[in-house]
């Protein structure tokens, strides 16, 4: 009764609900905790991560950790801008500000995938004292072929195994990156994605 608009993602805590004139939609992450060995973690692939992991490490990747996010950031933008069209060039340099801001806190991580010196894959992953967030990934179409995110995450889960970190995958509405990400054999976890709009008329036309 205090809003007239509303369009935000709610915690996964709350309880699933339906409410007259709110638009509820069930949407759902994928999470991985790190506790196990990485042997333990990796026994549980599916067998298409197992066989593109293997594929990939035949190819003299190497994986490294950077600090310049700015790169990253940059790197996303290019390969990604036209699909997420409701990303602003505000939005970007806001992520860059809070990628600086948590660099300072040493709570950035970010990793990418070199062969012969060119950037195939990065992630930028945000970290707390329970979690790494996959806030954005990336890979370039040569990536894509030669399976470069497979040896991403595959280096990340290994390099973080025996952890009692969780890698929390952001979850995807993006079928083809749902699927990867469930090829780990993650938990999936439901939240609640709620909109309504009781704006007056002529708003509304504008704030759909």
């Amino acid at each position: 009764k205090y809003f007239k608009f509303a369009e935000i993602n709610l915690n996964f805590g709350n309880p699933i609900f339906t409410l007259e004139n709110i638009l509820a939609t069930e949407q759902i992450n994928y999470l991985l905790p790190l506790n196990n060995s990485f042997a333990d973690i990796t026994s549980n692939y599916k067998n298409n991560f197992t066989k593109n992991v293997k594929r990939a490490s035949k190819v003299g990747f190497s994986y490294f950790e950077d600090t310049n996010y700015t790169e990253f950031i940059d790197l996303y933008k290019k390969l990604y801008q036209q699909r997420f069209k409701n990303v602003s060039n505000n939005d970007y340099a806001a992520l860059k500000a809070n990628c600086h801001l948590l660099q300072t806190k040493n709570d950035l991580v970010l990793k990418k995938v070199l062969l012969n010196e060119n950037v195939l894959a990065t992630v930028i992953l945000l970290k707390d004292k329970n979690r790494l967030y996959n806030i954005a990934s990336s890979v370039t179409t040569e990536g894509k072929k030669l399976r470069a995110n497979y040896f991403l995450y595959d280096k990340i889960i290994e390099e973080f195994a025996g952890t009692n970190l969780i890698l929390d995958f952001e979850g995807s509405n993006i079928k083809g990156i749902a699927d990867f990400y469930k090829s780990t054999q993650p938990i999936s976890e439901q939240f609640l994605s709620i909109k309504f709009n009781n704006l007056p008329t002529l708003l509304k036309i504008f704030k759909k």
